[in-house]
């Protein structure tokens, strides 16, 4: 055994089953070079014990979104319904080239293709430094909040990759387009249902916005596929 209150530290899931009765003695437990599929077993492995505080899994940063937000609702979930105290369990979730290299998942870009080139690069960097400054803010939101980032960086990418293949499309005229930007709750999006009833104006409905690529066709926008995604 072990003394309580002791931190441990393992290496890849060998060493996590080699050790797994000294884990479950201990207050804080950091793993490392596992994959998503170990660390959710090992979650299942500890998070019921009752000596454990801290659960970190920062150093693996190859881990996706969906695996952090299963981990930290497993944890949350259990030790609620069986009266144990709360435990902190850490990831590299604004890790900005982890976010990046899940997003490229499924899309392949050019070899010279280099995210720091990219426009929205620099802000993402910033928007994540705060976000991990102020983590303790996020009142548990923090893996949806990668999700939605990872999201939007994927988007990106997309349109990266199409303005590649299709360059022509940056020729293309768009004269005199509205924006309508406002706080939440403020009725901005009253307003845009109300100027879309114009019609001498395009305005993009809500699944264009969230999967614009390929860009919809005239003959099938009434039935694309993506209204129902």
């Amino acid at each position: 055994g072990m003394e309580e209150g002791k931190s441990v530290e393992v290496v890849g899931w060998a060493e996590v089953e080699r050790a797994e009765e000294l884990l479950k003695n201990a207050e804080t437990v950091k793993v490392s070079e596992i994959d998503d599929e170990q660390c959710l077993a090992v979650v299942g492995k500890l998070l019921a014990s009752p000596c454990l505080k801290q659960l970190d899994f920062s150093a693996n940063k190859k881990l996706d979104s969906l695996t952090i937000l299963k981990a930290i609702e497993m944890v949350s979930q259990t030790r609620k319904y069986r009266g144990l105290a709360p435990c902190e369990i850490i990831f590299a979730t604004f890790d900005v080239q982890s976010m990046i290299d899940e997003a490229r998942k499924g899309i392949d870009l050019p070899e010279d293709w280099n995210a720091v080139n990219e426009a929205w690069y620099a802000p993402l960097v910033v928007l994540t430094d705060h976000l991990r400054a102020s983590r303790a803010n996020l009142a548990g939101n923090e893996a949806s909040s990668r999700m939605e980032l990872v999201m939007r960086v994927k988007l990106e990418l997309r349109l990266a990759k199409y303005k590649k293949e299709h360059p022509q499309v940056l020729s293309v005229p768009i004269e005199k387009p509205v924006f309508i930007l406002g706080l939440f709750r403020s009725g901005t999006s009253l307003l845009f249902n109300l100027l879309s009833t114009d019609k001498a104006v395009r305005s993009p409905r809500l699944w264009e916005l969230w999967n614009p690529l390929p860009p919809p066709k005239e003959e099938t926008y009434e039935t694309d596929e993506r209204i129902a995604q």
